[in-house]
C-alpha cells in the first residue's frame, strides 16, 4: 500500500473508532453526517485555515472580528453560535457546554 494512501486513509480513518459509528448511523440527512465528520475529523475551510493558504488576509472571524477563527470558535465560540446555542442547550447545562475546552 502507497504510504501516502496509508496515512490518509488507514491512519486518519479509524473505523472502530465509536465515534464515527455514531455519525453514520445517525437518523438525520447524509449532509448533516458528512458535516459532523468534517468537524471531528478538523476538516472545516474556516479562515484560519484559509489564512494559512493565502485564500483570505486574516485568520480572524469575520462576524467577531478579533477571535481567530477555529473550528471552535465558529461552531461554539463566535458570538452568534454562543446565541444560537444558548437557545438550544438547557440553562442547567451552559457552563458544561460553554466550559468545555475542545482544542486538540
Amino acid at each position: 500500500m502507497n504510504s501516502a494512501y496509508k496515512s490518509l486513509v488507514v491512519e486518519s480513518f479509524e473505523p472502530k473508532d465509536t465515534c464515527w459509528g455514531l455519525i453514520w448511523k445517525l437518523a438525520a440527512p447524509q449532509r448533516v453526517s458528512q458535516f459532523l465528520c468534517l468537524v471531528v475529523s478538523d476538516r472545516l475551510l474556516i479562515n484560519f485555515k484559509r489564512s494559512r493558504r493565502g485564500l483570505v488576509d486574516a485568520a480572524t472571524c469575520a462576524i467577531y472580528g478579533n477571535a481567530e477563527e477555529t473550528t471552535i470558535h465558529s461552531l461554539r465560540d463566535c458570538y452568534c453560535a454562543r446565541a444560537i446555542w444558548g437557545r438550544s442547550v438547557p440553562s442547567r447545562m451552559q457552563g458544561i457546554f460553554f466550559g468545555m475546552d475542545l482544542r486538540p
